[in-house]
């Protein structure tokens, strides 16, 4: 059955819940969603641990993990002892002088977040690149942070070259998995909720099924997602627009006019 058509009028803007190829951060906490699980088992295994790797393939959410999960759950209390933790984010190459980031910190609980450690390897020089790592394992080991970093896949092999750190890595590694079917649909379906918007029956289910098992699929996902909102029907979004879009394959086709250049 066809969910009924809500309209927004003109004086309603409606809030557009979808990230695109956009990555989640901390202030879209509730927008987050279907990674619960993998945020909980970050948790678990932070206990009494002073760095964990999140390492997955490219597209597969780690930064968003992070920065909109696991951030946010430690602020309100999900860690004891790190609720009021300083939480400073930091990247290699964004970041390179990590010295004048962990400087003001003098005092533990910090959570110091390394986010994409690949580009220690592909944008820094090995003097540069020596330095930064040895502050990061610095700081782990006196007890000055507690690190989380994310970490390319395909870089995973690049670590053996600093051996404490690679050390550290080896020892408290969370692989990134494909999100399970329900996991999809809470990705999908509860954005669209805080936003006060409706799927079509059977939308939900069509692009859960494209896009699970797809390689490099929650980006698509994420993309296909923004297009249908771009074309929903007041407050609805349809299996028309699904259609017209060409869905989480037609999203394939959006990606680079999306990328910022």
């Amino acid at each position: 059955m066809r969910t009924r058509t809500v309209r927004a009028s003109r004086a309603q803007p409606v809030m557009c819940p979808y990230k695109g190829l956009a990555r989640f951060e901390r202030s879209d906490a509730d927008l987050f969603h279907g990674r619960e699980r993998l945020v909980a088992a970050m948790i678990a295994r932070m206990v009494g641990t002073p760095l964990i790797a999140v390492v997955g393939a490219s597209g597969s959410g780690k930064s968003s993990l992070v920065r909109a999960g696991l951030l946010p759950a430690l602020s309100v209390g999900a860690l004891p002892g790190l609720a009021s933790a300083r939480q400073v984010v930091v990247t290699p190459a964004g970041d390179p002088d990590l010295a004048a980031e962990l400087d003001p910190i003098i005092e533990a609980p910090v959570v110091l977040v390394v986010d994409q450690l690949e580009e220690v390897f592909t944008a820094l020089d090995g003097e540069r690149r020596a330095a930064f790592v040895d502050l990061l394992v610095g700081a782990v080991t006196a007890g000055r942070a507690t690190a989380v970093l994310t970490l390319r896949s395909d870089f995973y092999g690049h670590c053996a070259e600093h051996p404490c750190l690679a050390s550290m890595i080896e020892e408290n590694t969370l692989l990134m998995r494909p999100m399970n079917v329900e996991e999809l649909r809470r990705a999908i379906e509860q954005p669209a909720l805080l936003a006060g918007l409706s799927m079509e029956g059977g939308l939900v289910d069509l692009l859960a099924d494209e896009v699970r098992d797809a390689p490099g699929g929650l980006p698509l996902l994420s993309t296909a997602l923004l297009s249908l909102w771009e074309l929903r029907d007041g407050r609805e979004l349809t299996l028309a627009a699904y259609r017209d879009s060409g869905g989480v394959a037609g999203a394939v086709e959006h990606v680079g006019e999306r990328t910022p250049s």
